[in-house]
């Protein structure tokens, strides 16, 4: 697991990631999406100055999201500690490691965009952010939805043999386990965690009124890109 994470998450992978993200219009997609995202989990924060954790911060978009909101109490935590210099540029502290670091607090809202899908224990790791969590807190938790609509098609042409890299879609070489809208709460809930809200989504918000209503009905029936939650652990 170690080994297979320094592999993937390299320097020289956040290099070639780095330089995608130059693009413009990427940065504004993912912007964009960061704040959707703060915005979903703050329905449900409870504490008046939060207390805020990125599990898998990257390049700290959610956090620097929560920043400028006036959210100041935020912390990013992840295995690669190439972003740290430029985080701690704007007063957010990086924690390089994994979600079971002593140097962790607890929290009153943890987010986790795209990394249940990357661990190889999803419910050791749900576990953990459970005990990370503050009375009332809630985590904000997203992840590919392969039984969203995009997903199927592209399982279906390179079936076929008809798609130019089959299965790339899967990413096979770090996705270690894949989520659909009945896999994905199951999971959520043998952790021990209830669901507030429960939706799909897609990398940016609109394309115009058309794209918006489909991607509603869309949403209706869990058929976006990604799944998104927001839980918190189960009162007693």
């Amino acid at each position: 697991m170690e080994t297979l994470e320094g592999e993937v998450y390299s320097h020289d992978n956040w290099e070639e990631e780095n330089a995608k993200f130059r693009d413009l219009q990427k940065q504004k997609n993912a912007f964009t999406y960061d704040y959707l995202s703060l915005m979903k989990a703050m329905e449900f924060n409870k504490a008046e100055a939060p207390s805020i954790l990125d599990i898998g911060a990257g390049r700290g978009g959610f956090l620097l999201m929560a920043k400028a909101s006036g959210f100041d109490n935020v912390t990013g935590l992840d295995i690669n500690p190439v972003n740290k210099p430029q985080l701690e540029k704007f007063d957010i502290p990086l924690i390089v490691g994994h979600v079971d670091s002593p140097e962790l607090d607890t929290y009153d809202v943890i987010n986790a965009q795209h990394v249940l899908e990357h661990v190889a224990d999803p419910r050791s790791f749900l576990l953990r952010v459970k005990k990370l969590l503050k009375p009332n807190g809630v985590a904000h938790i997203v992840v590919p939805n392969e039984g969203g609509i995009v997903a199927k098609q592209k399982s279906f042409l390179s079936k076929l043999g008809v798609k130019k890299k089959p299965f790339k879609h899967l990413t096979p070489w770090h996705h270690f386990f894949f989520f659909d809208k009945k896999s994905f709460p199951f999971v959520l809930e043998d952790s021990g965690f209830e669901i507030l809200y429960m939706g799909t989504r897609n990398n940016i918000k609109s394309k115009g009124l058309l794209y918006e209503f489909v991607h509603k009905i869309f949403d209706a029936l869990k058929w976006n890109t990604h799944l998104e939650v927001v839980v918190r652990p189960v009162r007693k």
